[in-house]
């Protein structure tokens, strides 16, 4: 989320990510997390210009989630 244009602070036990405006990138992943690949799909439906996932997840659920935003 860093990489698209979102500010990253770590509270405790949890994230917090805010972003005035994302911008489309090309997202590498080393291994494939399905956390991670429905966290930057979420982010790139509102982010300018194209993103690619590279190392996606490739599981049913995320299939899913992009027909779902597709349709939205």
């Amino acid at each position: 989320l860093e990489q698209m244009g979102a500010a990253v602070t770590q509270e405790d036990d949890w994230l917090d990510v805010s972003a005035s405006r994302l911008t489309g990138q090309t997202i590498s992943f080393a291994r494939s997390s399905v956390g991670a690949t429905e966290n930057v799909l979420l982010a790139a439906v509102l982010a300018e210009g194209v993103t690619v996932i590279r190392g996606a997840a490739m599981e049913p659920e995320i299939g899913e989630l992009c027909r779902l935003l597709g349709r939205m």
